[in-house]
């Protein structure tokens, strides 16, 4: 409900990064808050893209950090949105943390069959 407050405010700026260095959408989609990253996503100023800007996601993006996290109904939602930049999945080694994780816990294992 805090979320949908904030969207409404005329003077909202959704891609701006927080004290984390990151923006809304990518705290909702490494923390796996579903909701709240489909509520961001239909806000018409979103940057999907949008980086974080920290030492230990540097250039990460919601997706890949939703990725990394395993949240698959957070990675579906933003696969989803027009626009999303799924080069992001080649960074590094990220399908490689995903496809380790996969052998060992269900959520990963539905985020490879999303990618």
């Amino acid at each position: 409900e805090v979320v949908r407050l904030l969207l409404a405010h005329p003077g909202v700026q959704v891609n701006t990064t927080g004290p984390l260095g990151i923006t809304a959408l990518s705290l909702a989609a490494v923390l796996g808050q579903t909701a709240a990253v489909r509520m961001l996503l239909q806000h018409p100023g979103i940057d999907v893209n949008a980086a974080a800007h920290t030492a230990e996601a540097s250039r990460a993006s919601a997706l890949y950090l939703a990725v990394y996290k395993g949240w698959s109904e957070v990675v579906r939602l933003l696969l989803a949105h027009p626009g999303v930049d799924t080069s992001v999945l080649h960074q590094g080694s990220l399908l490689g943390h995903v496809a380790q994780r996969g052998k060992r816990i269900a959520e990963y294992r539905e985020v490879l069959q999303l990618l």
